[in-house]
């Protein structure tokens, strides 16, 4: 059987809290911790291999973004994130992923 066309993905979403949370802790501390993140993917999701796959989408939006995350923290540092409105704070998170690059 020839595997190498196969694509092991993610069926669930991401919940938007966790890619939030993840974005937002980057972006003011410059850290991505793996564990915290994991243990709040946890919390919405079951199963650790599912769990194990979105912490690694997770990873490859926040890796794979300098530039964008970048100009987000200029933007940052003129203002509170969680001043902006709920819309307002989703547009910003939502660009970060859909214009990662694989």
């Amino acid at each position: 059987m020839d595997s190498r066309n196969k694509y092991i993905g993610i069926e669930s979403r991401v919940h938007f809290d966790v890619l939030e949370a993840a974005i937002v802790e980057y972006l003011l501390n410059d850290i991505f911790d793996k564990e915290s993140c994991l243990k709040h993917i946890k919390q919405f999701t079951e199963g650790e291999n599912r769990s194990g796959k979105i912490l690694k989408h997770i990873s490859v939006i926040i890796t794979k973004n300098n530039y964008l995350l970048g100009q987000l923290k200029k933007q940052l540092k003129d203002s509170d994130y969680y001043h902006f409105s709920t819309d307002e704070r989703k547009a910003r998170i939502l660009l970060v992923k859909k214009t990662y690059k694989k």
